[in-house]
């Protein structure tokens, strides 16, 4: 049995104490998501019996698989993604922009989580920022055709993803880590990166706005 002491209890104490004295938590009548879990880890039962049913093996999406050694190949088709959704901004924003305004949903986002995560808020935003926009891009290509019934064009960098037949079992793989339980982005955020974008990309990407 492990033992605590003193300085230990002391220094829960002091923690505890400080966090109860911060001002900054965010009123449950400004955001209806506050305390709300709704992206949780798989029962540890489950787990244990078939680890790779539950836990991706191609890309992370949010913060309980981010940095897997595993799965770091595809950061860089993320910061790919990334660059994309930067040229494609509203006049004068920049992506900062849209990791502050993220930022600003911190306590939100991480109430979304059944786990407390140890990450900054500037890293938890810039986290968020980067897998929403990866996963934006993603399924927009995913959509083989426009509303206007063109051919979707594919970006080179991460066109290997997609469309191609000898291809196919990594495309698969990829939707399949998506839909995974732990691998989740809390909607809103996503809405946000998406509000970001310039009108005119909305409409030529995604259609009417209904």
């Amino acid at each position: 049995m492990e033992h605590y002491g003193f300085e230990d209890d002391r220094a829960w104490v002091i923690n505890l104490t400080r966090a109860l004295q911060e001002d900054d938590f965010e009123d449950a009548s400004d955001e209806e998501l506050v305390s709300i879990v709704s992206i949780f880890q798989v029962p540890t039962a489950l787990l244990s019996s078939k680890p790779e049913a539950h836990t991706p093996q191609v890309v992370a999406l949010g913060p309980y698989h981010h940095r897997r050694l595993e799965l770091l190949e595809m950061e860089r088709y993320k910061l790919h993604s990334a660059k994309r959704v930067q040229k494609n901004l509203k006049k004068e924003l920049k992506f900062h922009d849209l990791v502050d305004q993220i930022a600003k949903h911190d306590k939100v986002a991480r109430a979304c989580y059944h786990r407390h995560f140890n990450f900054s808020r500037e890293r938890l935003a810039w986290l968020f920022a980067i897998d929403a926009s990866f996963l934006l891009e993603y399924l927009r290509m995913y959509s083989t055709r426009s509303w206007e019934g063109s051919l979707t064009r594919v970006s080179f960098k991460m066109g290997h993803l997609i469309g191609h037949s000898q291809r196919k079992a990594m495309h698969q793989a990829i939707l399949r880590d998506i839909i995974m339980l732990e691998n989740q982005i809390p909607l809103f955020l996503v809405k946000e990166v998406h509000t970001f974008y310039q009108q005119e990309v909305q409409n030529k990407r995604y259609g009417p706005q209904c």
